[in-house]
């Protein structure tokens, strides 16, 4: 029973089993039990980090409010199930004069870009006060310090925003054959022109490397599956960029060794995860060993680093 206020929140703690089905669980809100929910948050994780997901809800909302949650994975044949663990989900309500507020976003926590090139950052300024506002926006960091980087804007004026309302600007930052390969940063701060006390930044990294069309394996995390008098073993291996990003439509080639000797491929998917499976071994003992050795990836834009890596698990 939401009893309302200048800002609305909901909170939840919580994580879900380790699945190979790339199912999260996500909660939704509405103010009538059979009536539409709204998404709010997905949780991804799969252990406790003692840490909250929020999500704001719209100013004043009161009465009674109906969470729900849901599985993400429908897909026909994945059976597995799963199990959320709730720490704590409440919905806060804070009661205050009305004020004038700002927030600011940058889409992409992180670029890649080689010497001599440049990219795109996607900066957000958010009207998130009870008034109409207008806001100056400047760019700073480590990469507008460097002489051969250039940033473009480097500030601007969003001009007036209602409550709500955001304003979007591309940020073009390029580099030259001489810029140093390492690792800078970029930050937005935005200033409401009608209080100057209300502020907001936002950071994100530039890496300059030659290396940036590479991708890699991250792990190989290797599991058992038993049906009746049937042991096979699940690798799944997470490949990822030059940043760290998952790499989604990559075609893992590997082979496996000792226990089996069959050979395996697929596709990963958009958390740059594919699991592989080994022939199926009856009967089999305890010390049975299944390993999987990736052989080659290969994606369309990336190049994969050629470091072969291993995953092994015994019975």
């Amino acid at each position: 029973d939401v009893t309302g206020g200048s800002e609305v929140t909901f909170y939840v703690e919580a994580n879900h089993t380790v699945n190979t089905e790339g199912d999260d669980f996500e909660f939704e809100y509405s103010n009538s039990l059979d009536g539409t929910y709204t998404p709010m948050v997905t949780v991804t994780n799969t252990s406790d980090t003692d840490t909250y997901q929020t999500c704001e809800l719209p100013k004043g909302a009161s009465g009674i409010v109906y969470i729900s949650v849901r599985d993400t994975d429908r897909t026909k044949g994945n059976k597995t199930l799963d199990t959320i663990y709730f720490d704590h989900m409440f919905i806060r309500s804070v009661f205050g004069a009305p004020s004038y507020g700002v927030t600011v976003t940058i889409d992409e926590t992180s670029q890649t870009v080689a010497p001599g090139n440049s990219t795109t950052y996607t900066v957000r300024t958010k009207n998130t006060g009870d008034f109409d506002a207008s806001y100056s926006v400047v760019m700073s960091g480590t990469a507008v310090d460097v002489p051969t980087i250039v940033v473009i804007p480097l500030d601007w004026n969003t001009g007036t925003l209602i409550p709500g309302a955001e304003n979007v600007q591309m940020v073009n930052v390029s580099t030259t054959k001489s810029t140093p390969e390492t690792t800078y940063n970029l930050t937005a701060t935005a200033t409401c022109e009608q209080n100057t006390e209300v502020t907001d930044s936002a950071t994100s990294n530039l890496v300059v490397s030659s290396e940036t069309n590479t991708m890699h394996i991250s792990s190989i995390d290797m599991s058992l599956k038993t049906a009746g008098i049937n042991t096979n073993a699940i690798a799944l291996i997470t490949i990822v960029d030059a940043t760290d990003a998952p790499v989604e439509g990559a075609t893992v080639e590997g082979h496996w060794s000792n226990e089996t000797s069959d050979t395996d491929s697929g596709l990963t998917d958009a958390s740059g995860q594919v699991a592989l499976e080994s022939d199926k071994v009856k009967n089999a003992l305890s010390g049975t060993t299944f390993t999987f050795t990736v052989t080659n990836v290969t994606h369309t834009d990336l190049t994969w680093d050629g470091k072969q890596e291993s995953g092994g698990i015994t019975v």
